[in-house]
């Protein structure tokens, strides 16, 4: 296996896609001052990840204490176990199961919501000709909030500016503090967190609004009328040993905030990964793949495909669930904008993105001319 140093070049190489030319594919080790990162991308050793035990690869042991999301200080009433299944709560039923099922009756809801959410960017952003000059990345962080918010919690729950803020607010808000945790010494986490989280203000938030929709759902949940995620979720509490209501609220607030992430597998600290960026940028899996071709996929393949080398939903048993609602998602929305707008870059030469990490993060500055087509 093939080893390497942390550093700016070899950090570059596995984001944009140069991986193939340092290690041809082949499995390498890059080394990080808190961990190694295994990075693998050949069929066979990728079908040993998903296959393996969860009690030896987890993606549930990369979010705990000294890996990524620290959620012993971010998450602290979260019983995140080093493997999922352990408490059975049903939210891969919920969401691949019972939200598929559904979609057909979400789908004007969402409509709604779409349309709704990009009307009040184009107002927060108006031009004196009629057009809209959108900072992208912002209103789509606030779309998606919305959206998902109305199919998790329902309307009235979205119509209160303080709970959808505090949902924006929480991803954001344990991402950078997890951040932050994983660069400074451990004893200074408590504070940091406390200062970071300002006492995790939004968090309190959260339970302050969901303690008595939770309640009532618990009491309602015996006569069996269910229509909304969040009751699905509450419905797959182990009957055994039920929860309390805060243990509820903290799984709802972390598949909220596992409906936007992604994590890698960990086995014993260290972590391993499929560089997916890189590979869908490989000239060996796809032809000319930094030009824009908007035919490439039609005839061959779905969105919704979870099969190498298209693994943007993961695989096997670490597929997501919630792909086939997500791409409904998308293409509601992306349906509209063609349908509804002539659309154009502020500036196409400017940069829309960055690295941190391994992740490549969209700029806020980016900005979208949205004009109404006659």
């Amino acid at each position: 296996m093939i080893k390497y140093t942390l550093t700016p070049f070899v950090l570059l190489a596995v984001v944009l896609g140069s991986w193939s030319s340092l290690a041809s594919g082949q499995p390498f080790i890059i080394h990080t001052p808190s961990n190694d990162h295994i990075l693998v991308s050949q069929p066979h050793h990728i079908s040993e990840l998903t296959s393996a035990p969860l009690n030896q690869l987890s993606l549930h042991a990369v979010a705990k204490e000294t890996q990524l999301l620290q959620t012993n200080h971010t998450m602290p009433g979260f019983a995140l176990h080093d493997q999922r299944n352990v408490d059975g709560i049903g939210f891969v039923r919920t969401l691949g199961t019972l939200l598929t099922s559904h979609l057909d009756y979400f789908l004007p809801t969402m409509r709604l919501n779409i349309e709704r959410s990009l009307e009040d960017s184009f107002a927060r952003a108006a031009k004196s000709d009629g057009s809209s000059l959108v900072p992208i990345y912002p209103a789509m962080k606030r779309l998606t909030v919305r959206v998902n918010a109305v199919i998790f919690f329902g309307e009235e729950l979205v119509s209160m500016p303080k709970f959808t803020g505090a949902l924006l607010k929480f991803p954001q808000e344990v991402y950078i503090t997890a951040e932050l945790l994983r660069s400074a010494p451990r004893f200074l986490a408590p504070v940091m967190t406390y200062l970071a989280t300002r006492n995790h203000k939004t968090c309190k938030t959260l339970f302050r609004i969901l303690t008595p929709v939770v309640t009532n759902q618990l009491r309602l949940s015996q006569n069996g009328a269910t229509d909304q995620e969040i009751e699905w979720l509450i419905d797959t509490v182990p009957q055994k040993e039920p929860w309390t209501v805060e243990r509820i609220i903290w799984e709802i607030v972390a598949v909220w905030f596992s409906s936007v992430h992604q994590l890698a597998m960990a086995k014993s600290g260290d972590w391993v990964c499929v560089p997916q960026g890189a590979m869908n940028r490989d000239s060996q899996h796809y032809s000319n793949p930094d030009e824009f071709n908007p035919f490439r996929f039609v005839g061959s393949s779905r969105l919704t495909d979870a099969k190498y080398p298209w693994m943007l939903w993961g695989l096997s048993r670490a597929v997501c669930p919630g792909r086939f609602y997500t791409s409904a998602v998308l293409k509601v929305l992306l349906t509209h904008i063609l349908v509804k707008f002539d659309v154009s870059l502020e500036n196409p030469e400017a940069k829309r993105s960055f690295s941190w990490r391994t992740a490549i993060v969209p700029r806020g500055s980016t900005r979208v001319l949205f004009r109404r087509k006659e």
